[in-house]
């Protein structure tokens, strides 16, 4: 008989194992006794773990430790391992099974056989002939059901699939919590990163406004700077304006100080001339009235007084002279 494969994705491994212990109670009261068992087992896989790890220590409860002789653990999938290199390592995962308890090791030394199955029909007639000449046998699942009388619950076939399956969905369970709480801790770093990132482009952005506003205090003061400097130049050169025009007006009412100085000087040396003229006159006239003599007359003297008086007037301060020569 050739039994539903575990890893079924339709149906699971639970459901065929009651298909097989079902069938194994009713071939069991039909009189149809197993003389061999063949696992079989592809020599490509990596290594026995995860399901097939599970599959078969439920295998080696169904069977029982009194039926392991009549066990025979295939592998297949040889002429895969064309080349040396695959065909040593196919070699070493054979060796590794072998040896291994907790994977084919307690049953090889209780007495299953391991063999080779090659991609050949006459190999395989070859080794079911062989088989066939066995003995009969009673796997324990059958004891359990058939004499025992327990349910599918109750047998260790079912027990230790609840149980690898119990600590693959614990495993599992953990993997999940794991891989939660690794997702959560680098949602938490993302979400860390993401704050410290928004955090620095924060500062860099306060840092940009603060120099901004530090160029524009910097700006205004030199704007201010420049204005001050500005209105100092402006207000030294309206300070140097007012001082050349001070300096003009000054130098303005000197030229006129010394024009009028110059003009009074001209008037004094003309007044002083008339005045000598006058003074001769009257020396002249003096001398004629010692002399009895008349050497000029009072008119003549008159004309020159009066050309002194009237330029005299017109001057500033020549009135003394008037006065004086009037008495004279």
């Amino acid at each position: 008989m050739d039994t539903p494969g575990f890893d079924d994705t339709n149906v699971s491994d639970t459901d065929i194992l009651r298909i097989l212990l079902k069938w194994l109670d009713e071939s069991y009261n039909a009189g149809q006794k197993l003389t061999a068992i063949l696992y079989l087992h592809r020599i490509t896989d990596t290594r026995m773990q995860g399901s097939a790890l599970r599959n078969f220590t439920m295998f080696k409860k169904l069977c029982g430790e009194g039926c392991y002789k009549n066990v025979v653990l295939g592998t297949t999938f040889w002429e895969v391992a064309t080349n040396q290199l695959n065909y040593e390592v196919a070699q070493d995962r054979e060796t590794e099974l072998i040896e291994n308890k907790q994977f084919w090791g307690g049953m090889v030394e209780k007495g299953s056989e391991v063999v080779r199955i090659l991609n050949s029909s006459y190999v395989a007639r070859e080794l079911l002939l062989r088989l066939a000449k066995k003995s009969t046998i009673m796997l324990k699942a059958q004891e359990e059901i058939g004499i025992d009388g327990k349910s599918f619950d109750q047998t260790a076939a079912s027990q230790s699939l609840r149980d690898e399956l119990g600590k693959e969905r614990t495993v599992a369970e953990k993997a999940k919590k794991r891989l939660q709480e690794e997702h959560e801790y680098k949602m938490q770093q993302i979400e860390k990163k993401r704050k410290a990132e928004e955090e620095a482009k924060k500062k860099e952005h306060e840092r940009k406004l603060a120099e901004q506003e530090r160029e524009r205090i910097r700006l205004e003061q030199e704007q201010k700077k420049q204005e001050a400097e500005k209105a100092k130049r402006k207000a030294e050169a309206k300070a140097r304006m007012e001082c050349m025009r001070r300096e003009q007006e000054e130098l303005e009412a000197l030229m006129e100080k010394l024009k009028l100085e110059k003009e009074y000087e001209a008037r004094s040396q003309k007044v002083h001339k008339l005045i000598n003229e006058v003074q001769e006159w009257f020396e002249l006239l003096q001398e004629g009235i010692k002399a009895g003599k008349v050497l000029c007359t009072f008119r003549d003297v008159a004309q020159v007084y009066h050309r002194l008086c009237d330029y005299c007037f017109k001057s500033i301060g020549a009135g003394t002279y008037y006065r004086m020569y009037l008495w004279y």
